[in-house]
């Protein structure tokens, strides 16, 4: 038989048979679809843990391999992003409507009769560090064994109940293609257990470094202040001046932040991770966490492991 290829048989196959060619490749791509959908690990929004460096600010490489050399993060962050942000397209507001964000590091110096790190809290879900360790508490506290009410309890790892920690552990993990045979749930559980642990020992750092810091290491804001000083029309003018007096009397001079620059008799200069452009130190460098707990209940708090190994590399506070 002649099998031999040639010019015309080429051509009839592909004119008569294109078709079949086009089916067989879609055929492919979404069986591979299918396949990929299986075997991947969906990120939720806690799971990748996003960084930006603001506009004025400068990146620096070694946040990441700070975060990744020293286990910062717990086993459930999957991917740690670092993006720097630029005035001329500034997409941090388009991010943070897809709930894609978690720390920030800005400026409080003033440009144009205006601070960046102000504008930021007065703008986006900027979390207080009072606010932020109150929720971090009542989140730990949720795993407390019946009947232990005692303050701080939390703080205390043998007072939690390990299988309210594997019943929440499960529920969150529902679908997640790690751990779906039964070695693997309890790999997994046994790696939620250490999490819950470390993050007990990061919390109670956090609230001794808000306890004993001197007030140079925040950044201290009452919200919308910058926002009301501003020229606003009539309308926005008494719409912002309820917001703000709603904060002076409820959250004035709260701390939004942790002031770099603030951070002293560490082990390294905070410059060596935080600068503002143009700067030769951390000076004016503002460490802010975004407020998305309704979207991350569990992976929220990653947020004060990070602040804490920070303040731990840089200062003697805690």
């Amino acid at each position: 038989m002649d099998n031999k290829i040639t010019k015309k048989r080429l051509s009839d196959f592909l004119a008569y048979d294109w078709i079949l060619m086009i089916v067989c490749a879609l055929a492919a791509i979404l069986l591979w679809e299918f396949v990929y959908g299986i075997v991947s690990v969906k990120l939720t929004t806690g799971q990748q843990f996003k960084i930006y460096y603001d506009q004025g600010t400068t990146s620096s490489a070694r946040v990441e391999e700070f975060l990744v050399g020293n286990d910062v993060l717990s086993y459930d962050v999957l991917e740690i992003d670092v993006e720097q942000l630029v005035s001329d397209a500034n997409v941090l507001s388009t991010r943070l409507s897809i709930y894609e964000g978690d720390i920030i590091i800005s400026d409080a110096i003033e440009r144009d009769g205006a601070v960046r790190a102000k504008q930021l809290v007065d703008t986006t879900p900027i979390y207080s560090l009072d606010a932020m360790l109150a929720d971090a508490k009542t989140y730990l506290r949720g795993f407390l064994k019946d009947g232990i009410t005692a303050e701080n309890a939390e703080y205390d790892y043998a007072n939690l109940d390990e299988q309210k920690i594997r019943a929440n552990f499960i529920t969150r993990q529902d679908g997640d293609n790690r751990f779906r045979k039964d070695e693997q749930i309890e790999e997994g559980v046994k790696l939620e257990c250490e999490r819950i642990e470390k993050l007990i020992k990061d919390v109670a750092d956090f609230e001794r470094f808000l306890e004993s810091a001197p007030d140079e290491a925040f950044f201290r804001y009452t919200k919308f202040e910058q926002t009301l000083d501003g020229d606003l029309p009539e309308y926005y003018d008494e719409q912002y001046r309820g917001l703000y007096e709603s904060e002076l009397a409820n959250r004035p001079n709260a701390r939004y932040g942790i002031n770099a620059g603030g951070l002293t008799g560490g082990k390294v200069d905070p410059s060596l991770y935080f600068m503002t452009s143009g700067a030769t130190s951390a000076d004016g460098s503002i460490i802010m966490a975004f407020n998305f707990l309704e979207y991350q209940p569990d992976l929220q708090f990653e947020c004060i492991s990070f602040m804490t190994a920070f303040v731990r590399q840089c200062s003697n506070f805690i």
